[in-house]
């Protein structure tokens, strides 16, 4: 079993934060006293309902499309669009 002394005063970083597993893991952090989070997914409205009592450093909206050897050009492999 994991203790809240454990997490007080750390910073943790959160993908996939606005549903499911991510959500359910930030509120996880927040229940065991984490310092601070940062949370990242594409669903800027779902990161935004998250009801957490640590203070939030970042929310960010992102995504990053991966390209896995169909793409050499160096402006296709870092592009980013949305899924």
């Amino acid at each position: 079993m994991t203790n809240e002394s454990e997490f007080k005063g750390k910073v943790a970083l959160v993908t996939g934060a606005a549903s499911g597993i991510g959500a359910a893991m930030a509120r996880w952090l927040d229940d065991r006293g984490i310092g601070r989070l940062i949370l990242i997914d594409m669903d800027r409205a779902g990161l935004d309902a998250l009801d957490l009592s640590c203070p939030v450093i970042a929310r960010a909206a992102m995504w990053r499309t991966l390209h896995c050897g169909s793409c050499s050009n160096a402006t296709c492999l870092n592009s980013t669009m949305p899924c």
